[in-house]
């Protein structure tokens, strides 16, 4: 798997980067965490909202009910959502292309993500028909 490196945890120094990029909190607007009513959800959300403001960034949570945080209609105004995805197969169809395709938009990929590489790769990995080159 991959390794990632850690990095201290310093709200004054994530503070002062913010700053450096132009950021204002008196400039913005509160940043909007969208989560579903689920216990854990609700958790995070509160645990980043909190951290979010430790370091000068307005935020507001909103958590919605599991039917209306599977519409995307209910998501766009979200800045961040909290979500999960479980996959029953560890081929790409089964989680890659639905949550990265620019044509899934508005099915799994609620994040909006558009981009031609990705969507060249995803189509090229689709046309692999060896099960093991696939996963």
């Amino acid at each position: 798997g991959a390794v990632y490196p850690e990095y201290e945890y310093n709200p004054e120094k994530a503070a002062l980067l913010l700053q450096r990029c132009g950021w204002s909190a008196s400039a913005e607007k509160p940043l909007r965490l969208f989560t579903a009513d689920a216990g854990l959800f609700v958790e995070l959300a509160e645990f980043l909202a909190e951290s979010f403001i430790r370091i000068g960034v307005p935020a507001e949570i909103e958590v919605l009910s599991w039917e209306d945080f599977q519409n995307p209609v209910y998501l766009a105004p979200a800045h961040l959502y909290i979500a999960g995805w479980s996959a029953e197969t560890t081929d790409l169809d089964s989680f890659l292309y639905p949550l990265f395709h620019s044509g899934s938009r508005n099915s799994g990929n609620f994040g909006a993500f558009i981009d031609a590489y990705a969507d060249r790769m995803l189509k090229k990995a689709r046309a692999v028909e060896s099960a093991d080159e696939r996963t």
